[in-house]
């Protein structure tokens, strides 16, 4: 209102007064019609750009999403969960070490985090170890879910402990003491006929003559 007033005012004194955005020299119905154009153009734009910026947000989501999954399975050392579709799935890092019994058995080399494909695998892994080294080592928990070996001597520290993984179906060694503090023993109940044919099988295949003296642990 007080606008249109000046105009009036001015008017009667005999000056050109422009309307916002107009030119000079340029009629007044001219300059609305390019306002106008140029508000048309100007909302197209911010519209467009809105719409770029959206698209860019989603796919940015959508990227950060994969990257973070993938740097979350690149990770080191530990379990943990990563968020899809609003659900919360557990994941075992691929760093750990699967143990394999076709090449691992002769010398098996226990780490937090190994994995194994049942709990009979890790136990003879366990037997394997005492009948390589020569310890006494014995069964506290022995079961499908959980297994803890210990060394018999008593000043031994020597242990492992592994658990299954029901959402992975396998067996996940999570604490241990690798170092044996006692003497070697050369009592072994481990050492049966049953090891024996299956460590030396394939040389009794090979050569049926094959006699004990080539026998060594």
């Amino acid at each position: 209102m007080l606008g249109l007033i000046k105009r009036l005012v001015n008017k009667d004194k005999g000056k050109q007064v422009l309307e916002e955005g107009q030119r000079e020299g340029e009629p007044e119905s001219e300059a609305r019609g390019r306002a106008e154009v140029e508000a048309k153009a100007e909302a197209e734009v911010q519209g467009e750009g809105e719409s770029e910026a959206e698209g860019q947000g989603k796919g940015k989501g959508k990227g950060e999403g994969e990257d973070v999954s993938d740097e979350l399975n690149s990770l080191e050392g530990s379990d943990g969960e990563e968020a899809e579709h609003g659900r919360v799935r557990k994941f075992i890092h691929r760093s750990y070490h699967e143990f394999h019994p076709e090449r691992d058995m002769q010398d098996p080399e226990f780490k937090v985090g190994m994995l194994f494909g049942t709990a009979d695998i890790f136990k003879k892994a366990i037997r394997a170890h005492a009948v390589k080294h020569r310890r006494d080592v014995k069964f506290q928990k022995n079961d499908q879910h959980r297994v803890r070996a210990v060394c018999k001597s008593q000043a031994c520290n020597w242990f492992v402990y592994a658990s299954w993984l029901s959402d992975h179906k396998t067996f996940q060694i999570k604490t241990l003491c690798t170092e044996h503090t006692c003497a070697m023993s050369f009592k072994n109940k481990f050492v049966n006929s049953r090891l024996i044919a299956e460590k030396y099988v394939d040389q009794w295949r090979a050569n049926p003559d094959w006699n004990f003296a080539g026998m060594s642990t």
